[in-house]
């Protein structure tokens, strides 16, 4: 924290008054001044050598001997704006990491599958109750056409069945 910082986090005891070298735990708005802290501190490597969020540090390179170069320069960064990096936290030559949600490898980023997973069931939920809505303002048009209702009587019935076993509907996938 800077001494004007320290200031502003001066508190009152009987023993005398105090102030806070480091951010406390628990402070509200810590994890926004951390993150612009950060921001300032690695601000010439980010985008091209690193990635960070709140206190995740992503360092990426194509080689191991890059990777080093890039991460003695981060960690120097770090050192140089009074921050430490722990070692027991640290994966080093990973090919593949999770990150914000996302599987992040050097070929592609993908959702992580728990999450995925999750997602196409609300989804399938979603559609199965859209298309249920739809079916029955048509079976409400039955005197109008009577064949566009048996049609949809059958998908109804066939939404129902969806809807309590979980399944897909038979479109999802073909036109992705």
């Amino acid at each position: 924290m800077t001494d004007q910082a320290k200031e502003r986090s001066a508190f009152c005891t009987r023993r005398g008054l105090f102030h806070f070298n480091r951010m406390p735990f628990g402070l509200s708005g810590a994890p926004a001044t951390f993150c612009r802290l950060m921001q300032k501190v690695l601000q010439d490597q980010l985008w091209k050598i690193c990635l960070f969020y709140l206190d995740d540090v992503i360092v990426y390179a194509k080689t191991h001997r890059e990777l080093l170069e890039r991460l003695y320069t981060v960690i120097s960064v770090l050192g140089q704006a009074g921050l430490k990096v722990k070692p027991s936290k640290c994966t080093l030559f990973k090919t593949r990491i999770s990150f914000l949600g996302h599987v992040v490898s050097e070929q592609w980023v993908d959702p992580q599958p728990e999450k995925n997973r999750s997602n196409k069931r609300l989804a399938n939920t979603e559609m199965c109750a859209r298309c249920t809505c739809i079916l029955w303002t048509c079976v409400l048009l039955q005197k109008v056409c009577e064949k566009l209702c048996d049609y949809c009587a059958r998908l109804l019935v066939y939404f129902h069945q969806i809807s309590k076993q979980n399944l897909p509907p038979p479109w999802v996938g073909k036109f992705a």
